[in-house]
Parts: structure tokens; C-alpha cells; sequence
């Protein structure tokens, strides 16, 4: 069905407020949010367009905003939204907020209240279809709200939001007259213009944009969009921080995601802290900004784990966000763990040989790892018996626990004293029970027999 504007200008609370600004330039308005509250402004500008997505002036109408750095909230119908996903998707990803301007565009004051709620309800879930992340605005047809109609807007969870500039683009004129009217109507203070992008004479207005940009830039006006209370002035999502964890050689990933569009690039502060995980020498370390550009919610940021040959315990670190812009902190902590990749290292025993005693003697026989473990070791070593037997030696077994970054241990053996001429006899001495650690060769202990 053919969409009407409205036909006359309501006037909406926001008139009067003290407000500084932001001129939003081509390539960054957070980075012009700054310079233009340091030059100060006249006014705050927030362009509204209504009734659209039209497939040919609402692509005409981006174009111009994107080439200008402006930025503007498109109040949009709901069946239209279905009829053209990937525009409604385009408006958001050029940087745009998107707001609720009904199902149908049937004017609210002729609807119950359940019907209200149901409309502006149904026009939600279908932006939220196609990919987009409306705001909580919404702006009713014609302008017109009575009780009923508030209270269907409030219990779908939305704000109203009217106008206090009219094009009347809707009714006549050229596209230098449409910009005539709107910059006679701007006001210091906050300024929210009416167009439309999807209605019949939308292509004439859309052509006067670049002329009410012009203008009001050169009279000291600042553009901005539309603030979470419907107010000329940028939204504040909060910004929070996670992580995912990684193995060794790989990369974690830390996500920052933003709660709603902000409408403008945004940014924070993200840096690696160590736990665990030593920054620098286990994980990447990295302090430095991250830009959310205009129209994203979330920014993912690899982070790279360094891959050692220590066989390691899970470790961990933490990604902290701080000093953000245009944003207010949330969770701003994240930890993520490295997991190792190394195999356990070996552990193995070297050869002795005693020659036969003639009295009890204590030989110490040692295992060493094949590198340093990063984890506590456990192991059993015993003797076995081999053509030496228990008259030989005494049989031995002990508990051995190997601290991270210690390499070898001594089990002293005692190797008994014996008259009888015999030949050279051997016995083990093996790893058995190991945690942590893989299992190498035993050592084996030769009695030797005397020279003759």
C-alpha cells in the first residue's frame, strides 16, 4: 500500500536542550565528536528518514551520507523491511541506526492497543530476521499517538520519537526548496529533521541532503544521530570482553562486543595481562586500540600463543579492556587458557657398573628426563631381578616427584658383599606407574667379577 507522511510538524520534547556537538567527518564521527566539541557548535542536527526501505533512493540516500560523513536513523516499515532484506542489512552496515516505524503504516490512533503492540512487535522480530539490530526507537505514522496507542508503544519496549523540523518533502517542492524549509527551521539547541527515503517524491528529497548538509555546516551545525532516549546525540552501548582459549602454536581470540549500534566508530583499549601464561613469552603481548567501525557489533582480535618444547600445565592469561570512546565498560576482564602441545618428555637410566664388593656398597643409579617438564612428575623405580638375584642386591622401590624444571634423580641401590667367584651378574632397575612422563630404557646395575 501506498505510504503518507504526515502533514504537519509535531513538535517533540527534546527542543531547548543544552547540547554540544559533533560535525561527523567522511572517515571517523567519533573522532569528529571530538574536534567539534572543542570548536563548539550551533546545534545538533539528527536526520531521520521514514517509510523506507526503497530499493533506488534509499542506495542513492546512503551514498550521499557515507561520501558526506553523516550520520542518520531510518525509522522503517515493517513489510517493506521483508520485501528488502539485503537493503535493510546495507542501511545498518554503512554505519546507520535502524528504528521501528510499524508493520503496516496504519495510523496508531485508529488501532487498540494490542494491535499497536502487535505491529511495532512484528516489525522488530523482522529486522532482527535480516540480520539488522534495531535500536528500542520507534516514531508512529503521521505523528499521531493518544493513550491507547502510548501504552501499545510501551509495551512493545519502545521509545517514541516525533520531530521538531518538517520537510514537508512529502507534499511539494524542488529538491533546493525542501532544503530551503529545513534549514529555515534549524534551531540552536537539538534539531530533529523529517524526511522520507520510501515514499513517491523521496528521489526530490534525498537531492536536497547534500544542500542541507552544506548549509548547515557552514552556519556551525553539528549532525549526529539519534541517542537511546530518541535524542539528537550518539547512543552509549556498554562493551564488554571475551576470549577463547588456544592451543600452543595457535591463536586465542578475544571478541569485543558492543550492547546495541552506537552509531558511530567506537573504540577501547585492549592489552594481554599475564597469569599463569607470561606475556611475552607464552602469549603475545599486545596493548593497543581497536576500533569498532560504525554499524559493528562485535571486533574479534587474534592474539597469538607461542608454541615452546615444555610439556606445561594449562596456563592462563587475561585480555583487559579499558579507556574506552563512545562506550561504557561492562565486563571488561576476559581469561582465557593455552593449552600445551608438547608430548611428556622421556625418562630413562643409565648403566653402572660396580665390581663385586667385598663389603656392602651403596651404588647410586640415576634416570634423567630427555628435557625439562613444566609439570610435577611422578614416577615408581624398583629393582628386578636379573642373573643377579636378592642374595645380590637389596630389592628397592621408591616413590620418586620431580618438580617442574627438575631433570634427574639418584635411587641409591645396595649391592651386597659375596666371597663365591662367580661371573659378571646384572640386575634393573625400571620406571614404572609414571605420570607426566613417558617411560625410556631401565638402567642396568652389572656386578662385575673380579680379575684374576
Amino acid at each position: 500500500m501506498p505510504l503518507r507522511a504526515p502533514r504537519a510538524a509535531v513538535l517533540v520534547g527534546v527542543v531547548g536542550l543544552l547540547l554540544t556537538s559533533v560535525v561527523a567527518p567522511r572517515a571517523d564521527p567519533a573522532a569528529a565528536q571530538v574536534a567539534g566539541s572543542r570548536g563548539g557548535c550551533t546545534g545538533r542536527i539528527a536526520l531521520t528518514f521514514d517509510d523506507g526501505p526503497a530499493s533506488g533512493p534509499t542506495d542513492q540516500l546512503l551514498r550521499i551520507l557515507r561520501d558526506r560523513g553523516v550520520p542518520a536513523t531510518f525509522f522503517m516499515v515493517g513489510q517493506r523491511v521483508v520485501a528488502a532484506p539485503r537493503l535493510t542489512r546495507a542501511v545498518e552496515r554503512g554505519g546507520f541506526l535502524i528504528a521501528n516505524h510499524s508493520w503496516a503504516h496504519v495510523r496508531m490512533t485508529t488501532q487498540t492497543r494490542s494491535e499497536v503492540a502487535a505491529s511495532l512487535r512484528t516489525t522488530t522480530r523482522a529486522l532482527r530476521r535480516v540480520g539488522t539490530h534495531p535500536t528500542g526507537l520507534m516514531r508512529p505514522p503521521y505523528g499521531a499517538l493518544d493513550a491507547a496507542a502510548r501504552d501499545g508503544v510501551r509495551d512493545a519496549g519502545l521509545v517514541p520519537v516525533l520531530w521538531n523540523v518538517d520537510s514537508r518533502d512529502w507534499e511539494s517542492g524542488t529538491a533546493s526548496q525542501i532544503a530551503a524549509r529545513i534549514l529555515a527551521q534549524l534551531r540552536p539547541g537539538a534539531n530533529i529533521v523529517l524526511q522520507h527515503d520510501g515514499v513517491t517524491r523521496s528521489p526530490i528529497s534525498i537531492a536536497a541532503v547534500p544542500r542541507v548538509v552544506r548549509g548547515a555546516r557552514q552556519r556551525g551545525y553539528c549532525f549526529t544521530a539519534l541517542d537511546e532516549r530518541g535524542r539528537p546525540g550518539f547512543p552509549t552501548p556498554r562493551v564488554s570482553v571475551s576470549v577463547t582459549d588456544a592451543a600452543e602454536g595457535r591463536h586465542a581470540v578475544a571478541t569485543i562486543r558492543l550492547t546495541r549500534p552506537p552509531g558511530r566508530t567506537t573504540s577501547v583499549r585492549v592489552r594481554t595481562v599475564s597469569r599463569t601464561a607470561r606475556i611475552g613469552q607464552d602469549v603475545q603481548r599486545m596493548t593497543r586500540r581497536v576500533g569498532v567501525p560504525a554499524g559493528r557489533l562485535t571486533v574479534r582480535v587474534p592474539i597469538a600463543v607461542v608454541r615452546d618444547r615444555t610439556d606445561e600445565p594449562l596456563e592462563r592469561f587475561a585480555v583487559r579492556i579499558t579507556r574506552p570512546r563512545g562506550l561504557a565498560l561492562g565486563r571488561d576482564v576476559a581469561v582465557g587458557q593455552v593449552r600445551d602441545r608438547n608430548v611428556p618428555p622421556l625418562v630413562r637410566g643409565a648403566d653402572v657398573t660396580v665390581p663385586e664388593p667385598a663389603a656392602d656398597t651403596v651404588v647410586p643409579v640415576t634416570f634423567t628426563l630427555a628435557r625439562p617438564s613444566g609439570k610435577q612428575i611422578r614416577f615408581v623405580l624398583r629393582t628386578v631381578a636379573g642373573s643377579a638375584d636378592g642374595t645380590d642386591f637389596v630389592r628397592t622401590r621408591q616413590d620418586v616427584v620431580l618438580a617442574p624444571g627438575e631433570t634427574s634423580v639418584e635411587l641409591p641401590v645396595t649391592v651386597l658383599a659375596d666371597s663365591l667367584g662367580e661371573p659378571d651378574e646384572t640386575f634393573r632397575v625400571e620406571v614404572v606407574r609414571a605420570r607426566n612422563v613417558r617411560i625410556g630404557r631401565p638402567s642396568t646395575v652389572t656386578i662385575a667379577a673380579p680379575q684374576p
